[in-house]
């Protein structure tokens, strides 16, 4: 699950209802598609659209498709798991919870010693940040990870002191050139 939120930006509320198999499934195994239709908030309650109010499709590289892959043949432990429709059901079969990713945030926190607190969130300001540093365009980034507008965009990214240093010697370098 965090490794699908890293790599597109979607929120838990849109990975926990995610199926893999069934009537209608939201992953395309031959296509490498990911549908996004669904939007799981509390209890058994599944919204049929996203909290964007929409639905759209991601189209995943094989590389995403065989972590999945991985996924669903090695860490469905339990017969409930196996037997569910899920993509990431709980030991039970059923949603996990929304507060699934908090105790192994918390954990990787403090063996990192990072001396702040991450949350599953992260995952959706971080993929922003990687789209940004992959130079992939903003549309396309936008397209997947749901945003509609660049505002929501620029909401969720922030800006790194590495990103600064560049920018900034891309400056230092026109003024040298005017000056030189």
């Amino acid at each position: 699950m965090t490794y699908l939120g890293l790599i597109t930006g979607l929120r838990p509320s849109s990975l926990r209802p995610l199926r893999r198999r069934g009537d209608d499934p939201d992953v395309l195994w031959d296509g490498g598609r990911l549908r996004v239709r669904r939007s799981h908030t509390l209890h058994d309650e599944v919204m049929r659209t996203t909290k964007q109010k929409r639905r759209y499709n991601i189209d995943l590289p094989t590389e995403a498709m065989a972590v999945l892959k991985w996924h669903v043949e090695t860490q469905l432990k339990t017969p409930e798991q196996q037997d569910s429709d899920l993509l990431f059901p709980a030991t039970t079969g059923g949603f996990r919870s929304p507060s699934v990713l908090n105790k192994p945030f918390a954990n990787v926190v403090e063996e990192l010693q990072l001396g702040k607190k991450i949350t599953q969130r992260a995952l959706r300001r971080t993929f922003n940040d990687l789209a940004r540093a992959a130079q992939v365009n903003d549309l396309v980034t936008r397209s997947i990870s749901g945003h509609q507008t660049a505002e929501m965009q620029r909401h969720y990214s922030t800006v790194n002191a590495d990103e600064q240093r560049a920018a900034l010697a891309k400056v230092i370098s026109i003024v040298d050139r005017r000056t030189g």
